[in-house]
């Protein structure tokens, strides 16, 4: 069984919500919107990975969890300023790729739908 470290916790309760609300926002720009509409859903999506991501490492690892734990593991805690220097600047690349991903794969699964139904009667102009 695989259990969670004590950084992973916080890291998810943070990260994983950004990411289910990332992936809801895709899904409505790519269905209820055009190109503009959704390219502007994806980058929206996109940045609130990267901040679910920097938050999360900023928490997860952060210098207050280690001294709550009644048994510190023996790793140094002092790299927090590094790794969230790391997650702001190299995180994009990540949570670009995820975003991107998404509105691709749903881009498609909109195409065949469309195809499928033979009508355009998906693809709405509010945008």
């Amino acid at each position: 069984m695989l259990a969670a470290t004590a950084y992973q916790i916080p890291f998810g309760l943070i990260a994983g919500p950004a990411l289910v609300i990332a992936l809801l926002l895709i899904v409505i720009a790519t269905f209820r919107f055009r190109f503009r509409g959704q390219c502007i859903g994806a980058f929206i999506g996109f940045l609130i990975i990267w901040s679910g991501l920097v938050l999360g490492t900023r928490f997860g690892y952060g210098d207050g969890l280690w001294e709550s734990i009644l048994k510190p593991p023996p790793e140094p805690s002092g790299d927090l300023v590094l790794e969230v220097f790391f997650m702001l600047f190299v995180g994009w690349f990540p949570a670009g790729i995820v975003a991107l991903v998404w509105w691709a794969v749903l881009s498609l699964i909109k195409s065949v739908v469309c195809r499928i139904r033979g009508a355009k009667g998906m693809q709405t102009e509010t945008i």
